[in-house]
């Protein structure tokens, strides 16, 4: 899910590349096959590096509101300047 939109997004940057290629992804295990000898594709469409996670401390606000999603380096990038703004 969402790996149409991630390719539109990384094709609408000013420095993309001319060729973009994705290694076979396994819908059966949920996995994406690397180019290296790695387990997972960082960065990549698929696998489970594509469910990352935020740890921090008790004190500071929940990344995203219940049932909300963080998606996208910009969202991250703003719950992490907030962060800052709170310690």
């Amino acid at each position: 899910p969402g790996a149409a939109e991630a390719v539109r997004r990384t094709d609408s940057f000013p420095h993309c590349a001319d060729i973009m290629v994705n290694s076979w992804y396994d819908p059966e295990t949920g996995e994406v096959l690397a180019f290296e000898e790695q387990i997972g594709s960082h960065g990549g469409l698929g696998g489970d590096q594509s469910r990352p996670f935020l740890l921090s401390p008790l004190a500071l606000s929940a990344p995203v509101a219940e049932g909300g999603e963080l998606v996208g380096a910009e969202r991250v990038h703003e719950v992490l300047r907030r962060w800052l703004r709170e310690s």
